[in-house]
């Protein structure tokens, strides 16, 4: 595995700071998913790069496990088994079994696998947030169907964050039915997010599904 898939990216040069989007972002921590959805050339991933390298200072209790995804990713078991090795990278000790498990491809334990990791995260006495940069190009039916399974049982610890081109099938009213709420922090994290870029050639919008707002 690409040691360069379960970090953030180098930011561009010029690219703009845009503190009051990572506070939305920061905002759905009580939210089942975040979903920051926009074309490509928006600045999704930038916009995560400059939540993670901030936290150092905003958030030093946090932990962020990040995975860029790919085309061949678009594997369930070798979609878990990235996701589960940046939990890991992220937090020593977290998604050990889960590994173990998801690794017997000959009878693809996939299902066997996520109550453990689960389990794991559970346990975590400190914020995680998971980033899974490019979903649209890793996404399959299979994978669809786990991550509904994992988010359905998602620690309140946790923040799944999920950046793609395209809204997933997540089975987003699902996962709404989760909560009170229909949208964690603001109803659409500001609707549209805000500019990405200083001529504004860009937007990028961010959702907050299924939570309440922080306290």
């Amino acid at each position: 595995m690409l040691a360069g898939k379960l970090g953030p990216h180098r930011l561009p040069v010029g690219a703009v700071s845009r503190p009051a989007l990572v506070d939305s972002l920061r905002r759905g921590r009580g939210a089942t998913l975040t979903l920051v959805s926009a074309p490509a050339g928006y600045g999704k991933t930038t916009l995560l790069t400059q939540w993670v390298l901030a936290s150092a200072e905003t958030e030093p209790d946090t932990a962020f496990a990040w995975v860029s995804l790919d085309s061949g990713d678009a594997d369930v078991v070798r979609f878990w088994t990235t996701v589960i090795a940046a939990c890991a990278r992220a937090v020593p000790g977290v998604g050990t079994r889960a590994l173990e498990v998801v690794q017997t491809l000959a009878t693809r334990q996939v299902d066997a696998a996520l109550p453990l990791l689960l389990e794991d995260l559970s346990g975590l006495d400190t914020r995680m947030v998971l980033i899974l940069d490019d979903f649209h190009q890793a996404e399959t039916r299979e994978i669809s169907d786990s991550m509904v399974q994992f988010l359905s049982y998602r620690p309140s610890l946790v923040q799944v964050v999920v950046a793609t081109r395209t809204d997933p099938s997540l089975r987003i009213p699902r996962l709404r039915a989760l909560s009170d709420a229909v949208y964690g922090g603001d109803e659409r994290l500001g609707a549209a997010l805000a500019r990405a870029t200083t001529d504004a050639r860009a937007w990028v919008t961010s959702r907050q599904v299924g939570g309440s707002d922080p306290p």
